[in-house]
């Protein structure tokens, strides 16, 4: 059971990453592919552009996490379990929540102009 819910978190942080690649996808073609903007992007979204693949590496790095998560959790009581289990399946989600409005911010500061010297 614990080995499933580590499982599933990675699955889930994999997810996030996927979503906010996707979120951030039109902003990249209208501006960067199509070069709408002439060029001259959001920080927060140049940045985000420039390495949205290299934010790949949050759901690998969250695998190894899960990992020693579930080593942690092999030599603990039941109800020791369950408090570590559910306090990362929290921090799971709340990672993968900020990773996506970190994505869905950037993906959106073009469309506003905010940002963008005149």
């Amino acid at each position: 059971m614990t080995q499933a819910l580590l499982i599933i978190n990675s699955i889930i942080m994999f997810l996030f990453w996927l979503a906010g690649i996707i979120a951030v996808t039109p902003a990249y073609n209208q501006f960067v592919q199509y070069g709408e903007s002439g060029g001259v992007l959001p920080s927060l979204t140049q940045f985000v552009i420039d390495f949205r693949i290299s934010f790949a590496g949050v759901p690998i790095i969250w695998i190894f996490v899960s990992f020693g998560i579930y080593q942690i959790l092999k030599n603990r009581q039941a109800d020791d379990q369950l408090k570590i289990l559910l306090f990362f399946c929290l921090l799971s989600v709340t990672i993968g929540f900020s990773m996506l409005i970190i994505f869905g911010i950037a993906a959106i500061l073009p469309y506003l102009l905010i940002g963008v010297a005149g």
